[in-house]
């Protein structure tokens, strides 16, 4: 079951984030406070460690705001937030303009979307895993005869299953795969990441699927336990190089699967949910994303050429 987990802060960190969040000041009445109230936003169960971060200091700047978060995957995500269960989602997605106009007309309000940030996925092996990179046409691997348990994203099923799910989802443009005959996937709990990292990690035969915020914080004692229990997998870009999930290499466009942070919300007012969307948007916000090993909307960085003659 999808669960927040805890993350100690530096005190560093705090004060110097502190000094950018009070860009959030505005005044309302009834509903119309997005720094007050109670509030269910969703997030896809791998960006727990930013979002509690997140949540730490907002709730510190804004006492009188409440916001509970639901961790599950998109497609419980959206179905929840078309019953009003949640007031706002975070999606490793982006809906196209026809999803959007039947998500408004479902909900009979003016869809909202902001763009958060880029993530990936990460494939991982044990340390004793024959398996040293991901290309995803290599039929030794994706075959029947490949690997007999393979764990991808956050669902056990079978291998062909599997492959179907993630390829389907993420590589929608290979044809072979469109086309794949396992359409039906089981309906099961979903393991945390952390339960993927340790089934991987005494498992040579097993590849898995985590998001790139489990592993990618540096400063974060348990992420970085994590990362160690496992070796990370490059993968295969269309140039033919074998690329690793990294900061720099993903702002590079060189990992070949990335992944947009996307909010949506339905709220006709600013409320609580705007308030968040904008603080997760602001340099603090976005501090925080880059901190977690994630590449920020509003990313800053520039290149800059030195001649030396």
């Amino acid at each position: 079951m999808p669960r927040l987990l805890r993350v100690l802060i530096p005190i560093w960190v705090i004060a110097f984030l502190s000094e950018s969040c009070g860009d959030i000041s505005f005044d309302g009445t009834a509903n119309d406070v997005p720094t007050a109230g109670q509030v269910k936003i969703g997030f896809e169960p791998g960006d727990s460690f930013l979002v509690s971060q997140w949540l730490y200091i907002f709730h510190s700047q804004y006492p009188k705001a409440s916001v509970t978060p639901v961790f599950k995957e998109k497609e419980e995500l959206v179905a929840l937030m078309l019953k009003d269960s949640l007031q706002g989602i975070f999606i490793h997605d982006t809906f196209s303009k026809s999803e959007q106009n039947w998500l408004s007309d479902k909900k009979n309000a003016t869809v909202n979307e902001i763009a958060i940030g880029k993530t990936a996925p990460v494939f991982i092996a044990s340390k004793e895993s024959v398996i040293k990179g991901i290309n995803f046409f290599d039929k030794e691997l994706w075959g029947n005869n490949g690997i007999s348990r393979l764990i991808v994203r956050k669902r056990m099923c079978s291998e062909e299953q599997s492959i179907h799910r993630f390829v389907r989802s993420i590589c929608a443009d290979s044809q072979e795969f469109k086309q794949h005959p396992y359409v039906q996937l089981r309906r099961e709990s979903l393991p945390s990441d952390k339960e993927i990292v340790e089934y991987v990690s005494n498992h040579s035969d097993a590849v898995g699927i985590i998001s790139l915020n489990t592993v990618a914080d540096k400063r974060d004692s348990l992420s970085v336990a994590l990362q160690r229990m496992v070796r990370i997998l490059p993968v295969q870009n269309e140039k033919g190089d074998y690329r690793l999930p990294f900061q720099s290499q993903l702002s590079a466009k060189q990992y070949p699967i990335i992944q947009p942070i996307t909010s949506y919300e339905t709220q006709g007012y600013s409320g609580l949910v705007k308030g968040f969307v904008i603080y997760a948007n602001s340099q603090s916000g976005q501090a925080l994303l880059q901190k977690s090993g994630l590449i920020p909307a509003n990313y800053q960085g520039r290149k800059i050429q030195i001649d030396l003659n």
